[in-house]
Protein backbone atom coordinates (compact mmCIF):
# COMPACT_ATOMS: atom_id res chain seq x y z
CA UNK A 1 0.00 0.00 0.00
CA UNK A 2 3.46 2.46 0.91
CA UNK A 3 4.71 1.20 -1.92
CA UNK A 4 1.87 2.13 -4.46
CA UNK A 5 1.44 5.41 -2.63
CA UNK A 6 5.05 6.31 -3.25
CA UNK A 7 4.65 5.02 -6.77
CA UNK A 8 1.80 7.76 -7.44
CA UNK A 9 3.69 10.22 -5.74
CA UNK A 10 7.17 9.55 -7.88
CA UNK A 11 4.56 9.52 -10.92
CA UNK A 12 3.50 13.00 -10.25
CA UNK A 13 6.69 14.43 -9.13
CA UNK A 14 8.04 13.40 -12.55
CA UNK A 15 5.03 14.75 -15.00
CA UNK A 16 5.28 18.22 -12.63
CA UNK A 17 8.90 18.06 -13.62
CA UNK A 18 8.32 17.02 -17.06
CA UNK A 19 5.57 20.01 -17.35
CA UNK A 20 7.70 22.85 -15.91
CA UNK A 21 10.54 21.95 -18.28
CA UNK A 22 8.06 22.31 -21.54
CA UNK A 23 6.85 25.52 -20.06
CA UNK A 24 10.54 27.06 -19.68
CA UNK A 25 11.37 25.48 -23.07
CA UNK A 26 8.15 27.41 -24.46
CA UNK A 27 8.95 30.63 -22.70
CA UNK A 28 12.85 30.46 -23.43
CA UNK A 29 12.05 29.57 -27.17
CA UNK A 30 9.47 32.75 -27.03
CA UNK A 31 11.81 35.17 -25.87
CA UNK A 32 14.55 34.48 -28.11
CA UNK A 33 12.92 34.47 -31.04
CA UNK A 34 11.46 37.77 -29.99
CA UNK A 35 14.89 39.00 -29.38
CA UNK A 36 15.90 38.21 -32.96
CA UNK A 37 12.81 40.05 -34.40
CA UNK A 38 13.67 43.02 -32.20
CA UNK A 39 17.12 42.80 -33.71
CA UNK A 40 15.64 42.21 -37.25
CA UNK A 41 13.16 45.41 -36.94
CA UNK A 42 15.79 47.85 -36.32
CA UNK A 43 16.57 47.86 -40.08
CA UNK A 44 14.03 45.98 -41.66
CA UNK A 45 10.74 46.57 -39.23
CA UNK A 46 7.74 48.63 -40.87
CA UNK A 47 6.53 51.79 -39.68
CA UNK A 48 3.55 52.41 -37.79
CA UNK A 49 2.14 55.01 -40.64
CA UNK A 50 2.43 53.55 -43.65
CA UNK A 51 3.21 55.44 -46.76
CA UNK A 52 0.47 54.39 -49.30
CA UNK A 53 -2.49 56.45 -50.84
CA UNK A 54 -4.61 53.01 -50.72
CA UNK A 55 -3.82 52.57 -46.73
CA UNK A 56 -7.56 54.24 -45.27
CA UNK A 57 -5.93 53.85 -41.97
CA UNK A 58 -3.35 56.19 -42.46
CA UNK A 59 -5.39 58.98 -44.18
CA UNK A 60 -8.04 58.59 -41.42
CA UNK A 61 -5.03 59.17 -39.15
CA UNK A 62 -3.42 61.99 -41.10
CA UNK A 63 -6.85 63.28 -41.48
CA UNK A 64 -7.75 63.51 -37.69
CA UNK A 65 -4.25 65.28 -37.15
CA UNK A 66 -4.74 67.62 -39.56
CA UNK A 67 -7.63 68.80 -38.05
CA UNK A 68 -6.49 68.92 -34.47
CA UNK A 69 -3.39 71.11 -35.62
CA UNK A 70 -5.60 73.17 -37.28
CA UNK A 71 -6.90 74.39 -33.52
CA UNK A 72 -10.33 72.15 -33.85
CA UNK A 73 -12.20 70.50 -30.71
CA UNK A 74 -12.02 66.42 -31.07
CA UNK A 75 -15.65 67.02 -29.91
CA UNK A 76 -17.08 68.95 -33.05
CA UNK A 77 -16.24 66.24 -34.97
CA UNK A 78 -19.15 64.42 -36.88
CA UNK A 79 -19.72 61.15 -35.15
CA UNK A 80 -18.99 58.95 -37.77
CA UNK A 81 -15.24 60.52 -37.51
CA UNK A 82 -14.99 59.74 -33.53
CA UNK A 83 -13.79 56.02 -34.61
CA UNK A 84 -11.22 57.81 -36.81
CA UNK A 85 -10.10 60.30 -33.20
CA UNK A 86 -9.86 56.49 -31.50
CA UNK A 87 -7.29 55.81 -33.89
CA UNK A 88 -5.38 58.38 -34.35
CA UNK A 89 -4.74 58.66 -30.45
CA UNK A 90 -3.47 55.11 -30.52
CA UNK A 91 -1.46 56.06 -33.63
CA UNK A 92 0.04 59.15 -31.94
CA UNK A 93 1.50 56.91 -29.17
CA UNK A 94 3.06 54.37 -31.35
CA UNK A 95 4.43 57.23 -33.88
CA UNK A 96 5.77 58.76 -30.60
CA UNK A 97 7.61 55.70 -29.37
CA UNK A 98 8.59 54.79 -33.03
CA UNK A 99 10.00 58.63 -32.83
CA UNK A 100 11.76 58.46 -30.34
CA UNK A 101 13.32 54.76 -30.15
CA UNK A 102 12.82 53.63 -33.78
CA UNK A 103 10.98 50.42 -35.27
CA UNK A 104 12.73 48.39 -32.65
CA UNK A 105 10.88 50.37 -29.62
CA UNK A 106 7.91 49.94 -31.25
CA UNK A 107 8.52 46.00 -31.93
CA UNK A 108 9.53 46.00 -28.41
CA UNK A 109 6.54 47.27 -26.92
CA UNK A 110 4.30 45.23 -28.85
CA UNK A 111 5.88 42.52 -28.48
CA UNK A 112 5.87 42.68 -24.43
CA UNK A 113 1.92 43.10 -24.74
CA UNK A 114 2.07 39.63 -26.29
CA UNK A 115 3.15 38.04 -22.60
CA UNK A 116 -0.19 37.21 -21.64
CA UNK A 117 -0.67 35.24 -24.58
CA UNK A 118 3.04 33.43 -23.84
CA UNK A 119 1.65 32.63 -20.34
CA UNK A 120 -1.67 30.83 -21.86
CA UNK A 121 0.29 28.85 -24.44
CA UNK A 122 2.92 27.86 -22.36
CA UNK A 123 0.62 25.43 -20.41
CA UNK A 124 0.01 23.25 -23.26
CA UNK A 125 2.81 20.63 -24.41
CA UNK A 126 2.24 21.89 -28.41
CA UNK A 127 2.69 25.09 -26.98
CA UNK A 128 5.55 26.54 -28.56
CA UNK A 129 3.77 26.87 -31.39
CA UNK A 130 3.05 30.13 -30.09
CA UNK A 131 6.55 31.30 -31.40
CA UNK A 132 4.79 31.95 -35.08
CA UNK A 133 3.54 35.05 -33.15
CA UNK A 134 6.70 36.92 -33.09
CA UNK A 135 7.72 35.46 -36.21
CA UNK A 136 4.98 37.13 -37.90
CA UNK A 137 5.82 40.25 -36.99
CA UNK A 138 8.47 40.34 -39.95
CA UNK A 139 5.81 39.96 -42.19
CA UNK A 140 3.17 41.78 -41.02
CA UNK A 141 2.99 45.45 -39.74
CA UNK A 142 2.61 46.44 -36.13
CA UNK A 143 -0.99 47.23 -36.58
CA UNK A 144 -1.49 43.61 -37.57
CA UNK A 145 -0.19 42.70 -34.58
CA UNK A 146 -2.09 44.84 -32.55
CA UNK A 147 -5.59 43.68 -33.61
CA UNK A 148 -4.21 39.76 -33.33
CA UNK A 149 -3.35 40.74 -29.65
CA UNK A 150 -7.23 42.79 -29.37
CA UNK A 151 -8.69 39.08 -30.60
CA UNK A 152 -6.40 37.40 -27.74
CA UNK A 153 -7.00 39.07 -24.99
CA UNK A 154 -10.48 38.51 -25.28
CA UNK A 155 -10.18 34.87 -25.25
CA UNK A 156 -7.69 35.40 -22.68
CA UNK A 157 -10.66 37.49 -20.86
CA UNK A 158 -12.82 34.54 -20.61
CA UNK A 159 -10.37 32.44 -19.50
CA UNK A 160 -9.28 34.74 -16.69
CA UNK A 161 -11.35 34.83 -13.15
CA UNK A 162 -11.95 38.72 -14.06
CA UNK A 163 -9.69 39.90 -16.92
CA UNK A 164 -11.33 43.15 -16.97
CA UNK A 165 -8.37 44.92 -18.21
CA UNK A 166 -7.56 42.43 -20.84
CA UNK A 167 -11.10 43.14 -22.34
CA UNK A 168 -10.78 46.93 -21.99
CA UNK A 169 -7.39 46.63 -23.80
CA UNK A 170 -9.36 44.15 -26.51
CA UNK A 171 -11.66 47.38 -27.17
CA UNK A 172 -9.39 49.52 -28.13
CA UNK A 173 -7.41 47.42 -30.11
CA UNK A 174 -10.02 45.75 -32.31
CA UNK A 175 -11.00 49.46 -33.17
CA UNK A 176 -8.01 49.67 -35.10
CA UNK A 177 -9.93 47.64 -37.90
CA UNK A 178 -13.68 47.75 -38.48
CA UNK A 179 -12.57 43.79 -39.79
CA UNK A 180 -11.66 43.21 -36.75
CA UNK A 181 -14.97 45.18 -35.13
CA UNK A 182 -17.01 42.68 -37.17
CA UNK A 183 -14.82 39.37 -35.95
CA UNK A 184 -14.90 40.23 -31.87
CA UNK A 185 -18.47 41.44 -32.16
CA UNK A 186 -19.57 37.87 -33.05
CA UNK A 187 -17.00 36.25 -31.43
CA UNK A 188 -18.07 37.64 -27.79
CA UNK A 189 -21.42 37.53 -28.64
CA UNK A 190 -21.46 33.90 -28.92
CA UNK A 191 -18.88 31.79 -27.59
CA UNK A 192 -17.55 34.47 -25.05
CA UNK A 193 -20.82 35.42 -23.61
CA UNK A 194 -21.71 30.83 -23.25
CA UNK A 195 -17.96 30.85 -21.08
CA UNK A 196 -18.73 34.39 -19.13
CA UNK A 197 -21.81 36.44 -18.62
CA UNK A 198 -20.69 39.85 -17.17
CA UNK A 199 -22.16 43.47 -17.57
CA UNK A 200 -18.65 44.40 -18.42
CA UNK A 201 -19.06 41.67 -21.51
CA UNK A 202 -22.30 43.13 -22.30
CA UNK A 203 -21.03 46.73 -22.35
CA UNK A 204 -18.21 45.39 -24.62
CA UNK A 205 -20.76 43.75 -27.10
CA UNK A 206 -22.36 47.02 -27.04
CA UNK A 207 -20.13 49.35 -27.85
CA UNK A 208 -18.79 47.20 -30.50
CA UNK A 209 -21.77 47.00 -32.03
CA UNK A 210 -22.41 51.15 -32.42
CA UNK A 211 -18.45 51.32 -33.40
CA UNK A 212 -19.47 48.59 -36.51
CA UNK A 213 -22.71 50.71 -37.14
CA UNK A 214 -20.41 54.19 -37.49
CA UNK A 215 -17.60 52.42 -39.45
CA UNK A 216 -19.93 50.36 -42.09
CA UNK A 217 -21.98 53.89 -42.33
CA UNK A 218 -18.60 56.07 -43.08
CA UNK A 219 -16.65 53.69 -44.99
CA UNK A 220 -19.71 52.83 -47.99
CA UNK A 221 -20.57 56.98 -47.49
CA UNK A 222 -16.70 57.36 -48.11
CA UNK A 223 -16.35 54.93 -51.42
CA UNK A 224 -19.30 56.89 -52.88
CA UNK A 225 -17.97 60.03 -52.47
CA UNK A 226 -14.58 58.80 -53.15
CA UNK A 227 -13.10 60.72 -50.54
CA UNK A 228 -9.43 60.78 -50.18
CA UNK A 229 -8.11 57.45 -48.09
CA UNK A 230 -11.35 55.63 -49.89
CA UNK A 231 -9.88 54.97 -53.11
CA UNK A 232 -10.58 52.04 -55.18
CA UNK A 233 -8.09 49.47 -55.93
CA UNK A 234 -10.27 48.78 -59.18
CA UNK A 235 -10.34 51.86 -61.84
CA UNK A 236 -13.82 53.11 -62.31
CA UNK A 237 -15.21 51.39 -59.25
CA UNK A 238 -17.64 53.15 -56.66
CA UNK A 239 -19.90 51.90 -53.50
CA UNK A 240 -20.08 48.29 -52.99
CA UNK A 241 -17.95 47.66 -55.37
CA UNK A 242 -15.17 49.41 -54.40
CA UNK A 243 -14.98 48.29 -51.28
CA UNK A 244 -14.71 44.68 -52.34
CA UNK A 245 -11.61 46.27 -54.76
CA UNK A 246 -10.08 46.78 -51.36
CA UNK A 247 -9.65 43.24 -50.05
CA UNK A 248 -6.34 42.88 -48.68
CA UNK A 249 -5.57 39.55 -50.24
CA UNK A 250 -6.22 41.14 -53.90
CA UNK A 251 -4.22 44.33 -52.78
CA UNK A 252 -1.56 42.43 -51.48
CA UNK A 253 -1.15 40.72 -54.94
CA UNK A 254 -1.43 43.72 -57.28
CA UNK A 255 1.21 45.06 -54.70
CA UNK A 256 3.40 42.33 -54.97
CA UNK A 257 3.04 42.23 -51.92
CA UNK A 258 3.97 38.47 -51.71
CA UNK A 259 5.13 38.15 -48.00
CA UNK A 260 1.83 39.56 -46.74
CA UNK A 261 0.02 37.36 -49.22
CA UNK A 262 1.25 34.05 -48.25
CA UNK A 263 0.48 34.82 -45.04
CA UNK A 264 -2.92 35.57 -45.40
CA UNK A 265 -3.62 32.65 -47.69
CA UNK A 266 -2.23 29.96 -45.30
CA UNK A 267 -4.52 31.31 -42.94
CA UNK A 268 -7.56 31.09 -45.16
CA UNK A 269 -6.91 27.70 -45.65
CA UNK A 270 -6.30 26.82 -42.43
CA UNK A 271 -9.22 28.31 -41.19
CA UNK A 272 -11.88 26.83 -44.02
CA UNK A 273 -10.02 23.62 -42.96
CA UNK A 274 -10.59 24.01 -39.49
CA UNK A 275 -14.27 25.28 -40.31
CA UNK A 276 -14.97 21.84 -40.57
CA UNK A 277 -12.76 19.71 -37.95
CA UNK A 278 -14.52 22.19 -35.57
CA UNK A 279 -18.04 21.39 -36.36
CA UNK A 280 -17.13 17.74 -35.79
CA UNK A 281 -15.74 17.58 -32.36
CA UNK A 282 -17.11 18.51 -29.29
CA UNK A 283 -14.50 19.68 -27.43
CA UNK A 284 -13.26 22.92 -29.80
CA UNK A 285 -16.69 23.45 -31.49
CA UNK A 286 -16.48 27.01 -29.39
CA UNK A 287 -13.65 27.52 -32.24
CA UNK A 288 -16.25 27.09 -35.08
CA UNK A 289 -17.41 31.04 -34.19
CA UNK A 290 -14.25 32.18 -34.09
CA UNK A 291 -13.43 30.60 -37.35
CA UNK A 292 -16.68 31.50 -39.24
CA UNK A 293 -16.09 35.18 -38.52
CA UNK A 294 -13.37 34.59 -40.91
CA UNK A 295 -15.31 34.26 -43.70
CA UNK A 296 -17.01 37.79 -44.50
CA UNK A 297 -12.86 39.50 -43.69
CA UNK A 298 -11.83 37.08 -47.00
CA UNK A 299 -13.62 39.21 -49.17
CA UNK A 300 -13.05 42.54 -47.60
CA UNK A 301 -10.52 45.06 -46.59
CA UNK A 302 -9.12 45.05 -43.15
CA UNK A 303 -7.05 42.80 -40.68
CA UNK A 304 -10.29 40.98 -39.68
CA UNK A 305 -9.06 37.97 -41.15
CA UNK A 306 -5.56 37.50 -40.18
CA UNK A 307 -6.38 39.07 -36.84
CA UNK A 308 -7.39 34.94 -35.89
CA UNK A 309 -4.17 34.32 -35.81
CA UNK A 310 -3.94 33.64 -32.08
CA UNK A 311 -6.99 30.88 -31.73
CA UNK A 312 -5.52 29.32 -34.90
CA UNK A 313 -2.43 28.41 -33.06
CA UNK A 314 -4.38 27.99 -29.95
CA UNK A 315 -6.45 24.95 -31.38
CA UNK A 316 -3.31 23.74 -33.07
CA UNK A 317 -1.91 24.09 -29.47
CA UNK A 318 -4.37 21.65 -28.51
CA UNK A 319 -6.09 24.25 -25.99
CA UNK A 320 -10.00 23.04 -25.80
CA UNK A 321 -12.93 25.23 -26.52
CA UNK A 322 -16.60 23.84 -26.09
CA UNK A 323 -19.24 25.93 -27.31
CA UNK A 324 -21.03 25.58 -23.54
CA UNK A 325 -18.30 24.94 -20.78
CA UNK A 326 -21.11 22.25 -19.61
CA UNK A 327 -20.86 20.20 -22.44
CA UNK A 328 -18.20 17.15 -22.33
CA UNK A 329 -14.75 17.76 -23.32
CA UNK A 330 -14.01 13.84 -23.22
CA UNK A 331 -11.32 13.16 -25.69
CA UNK A 332 -13.60 11.31 -27.93
CA UNK A 333 -17.02 12.67 -28.66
Amino acid sequence: MVMAENTAKSNFSHKAAASNLWRFNTILLYLLVSFFVILYSRDHGQTFLLNSKQDGFTSQVNYIWNYVDGDNSIFQLDPLLWIHALRALIAYVFVSIEDAGGNAAVYFTILAMTLPILNVFSRFKRGFIVVLLPISMAALSPRTILVIISVAYLIIYMRAKSGIGHLIVSFVFTNLSSGVVMNNLLISSTVIRNHKKSISLNVYIALLFISLTISVSDKYSGFIEQRAGYDSAVYGATGFWAILSRSTIYTSAINADYARLFVYIALASLAVAMLFFTLRSRQYRGYFAIMLSAIPSLAFEGLGFVSLLVPILLLLAGARLPWHPQESVKRHD
